[in-house]
């Protein structure tokens, strides 16, 4: 029994390192992203943070934000 729980807590640990790796990957895109357009990256992912918490309970206004976002993504100009 402990082989089994030092076993899963060794395989618990690989996968919240990797997710933190992948969560790091998405940050440094986002920020790239943000440079590309002319805006510092750290600001640019500081905004993002303040919408999903000033706007958490507004799910229209936060599916509309994220289906521009995603149209900005695929369209290298933001629209003005």
């Amino acid at each position: 029994m402990r082989w089994r729980l030092t076993w899963m807590f060794a395989v618990s640990s690989r996968c919240a390192r990797a997710l933190q790796d992948v969560n790091d990957a998405i940050e440094e895109l986002q920020k790239a992203i943000f440079e590309r357009q002319g805006v510092k990256g750290d600001w640019g992912i500081k905004c993002l943070a303040v919408v999903n918490t000033t706007f958490k309970t507004d799910a229209e206004f936060l599916s509309r934000f994220y289906s521009f976002v995603s149209k900005c993504v695929g369209n290298p100009k933001l629209p003005p």
